[in-house]
């Protein structure tokens, strides 16, 4: 009897352990960060940006890192990185652009959370820890830190703070602020809000605000939060991955989102993506001004307009603004020198440019 008794209690024993076992492992797949790092070319500080990551108070992480044709040997650092730290994989494959590169990795990922980190930036020591226990505690949507820009010479030491605040943004003021709005960095998104979205390979400018505006266009019921303490340490260089603005870069939104705009209409805040559209098409037009073509692309542009205008599901204020500035482009003009006096200066040398240029042919 007592020896079936034994027996019995090893069974149940086994049996709790092992559910315990198989809860754990659930719980740790569930909280997994697959933290996505784009790297083309940057071996002076490919290193320092993954060693952020590994180095975080935070552990349960799977760090992809899409070398997308890098040629000055930021490949070989990344594969000496992750055979020394399992949760490193690097992925390699033929230089197509950091969208593409980014959508690698989305593709690849198996966190249920998605942080993007650019390769010549570093995180806050716990810069995971942080906003995950936000994002569990909150049951937040999406969170957002703010960041410290520094160039190259400058290392910010990462300020320690017993405890970091957050607090929820609504609407107006996710889209009002630049950080939160423009950003692909320097947040944590939730796998399942991404779900088939990718970023724009066709978009050259703002691709990171549009694919941060679809995620979020796509939620039911967003809950965002966002800190004003730096995590996330921004590196500004010339030699960045940003590219020279033309100003046929300006519409692209524009027709990306005519062009796809029943992806992005799903959740509460769906007219976002479309407001955006709005806005880079204005200025779109009133940079076209400045052209020799300018009758053509600024029929374009008045075409595009009307048709986002069309869709445009937003308050009532917001709506008729657009709409008188691009009925008045005089306005529109008037409004853009408010918020950067500069732009009368900027104005005079692309008159005297096409004057030139004129004089040439």
């Amino acid at each position: 009897m007592i020896s079936i008794n034994v027996q019995r209690n090893w069974k149940n024993f086994t049996s709790l352990r092992l559910n315990d076992i198989m809860e754990a492992v659930m719980r740790n797949e569930e909280e997994r960060i697959s933290v996505i790092i784009p790297v083309y070319n940057v071996v002076p500080y490919v290193e320092k940006c993954v060693r952020s990551v590994t180095d975080n108070t935070y552990q349960n992480l799977e760090i992809l890192c899409i070398d997308d044709g890098s040629t000055d040997g930021s490949g070989k650092i990344l594969d000496a990185l992750a055979a020394a730290d399992p949760r490193i994989r690097v992925i390699h494959q033929e230089n197509r652009g950091i969208s593409e590169a980014r959508n690698r990795g989305l593709s690849e990922a198996e966190g249920n959370y998605i942080a993007p980190v650019d390769s010549d930036d570093y995180v806050h020591p716990r810069y995971f820890e942080s906003m995950m226990h936000c994002m569990k505690e909150k049951k937040a949507s999406l969170v957002i830190c703010d960041f410290r820009p520094f160039q190259d010479g400058e290392d910010p030491l990462p300020a320690a703070s017993p405890k970091i605040s957050y607090r929820r943004l609504d609407c107006r003021e996710f889209y009002g602020t630049v950080h939160a709005r423009n950003m692909t960095w320097g947040r944590i998104y939730r796998r399942e809000d991404i779900g088939n979205l990718r970023y724009a390979p066709e978009v050259h400018i703002a691709e990171d605000t549009l694919f941060t505006l679809s995620v979020v266009s796509n939620m039911d019921s967003p809950l965002i939060y966002m800190t004003d303490f730096p995590l996330y340490f921004y590196r500004k260089r010339p030699s960045s991955m940003m590219r020279d603005v033309r100003s046929a870069y300006y519409c692209e939104i524009g027709k990306w989102y005519l062009e796809n705009h029943y992806l992005v209409e799903q959740g509460s805040w769906n007219y976002l993506v479309c407001l955006q559209a709005v806005k880079m098409t204005l200025a779109y037009r009133y940079l076209t001004s400045f052209q020799t073509d300018r009758k053509e692309r600024t029929r374009e542009a008045d075409r595009m307009l009307r048709a986002c205008l069309g869709r445009l599901r937003c308050e009532k204020k917001t709506w008729l603004l657009h709409a008188v500035m691009f009925l008045m482009p005089p306005l529109y003009r008037a409004y853009r020198i408010k918020n950067d006096p500069t732009l009368p200066d900027f104005e005079k040398k692309q008159k005297r440019y096409r004057t030139d240029t004129r004089g040439l042919t």
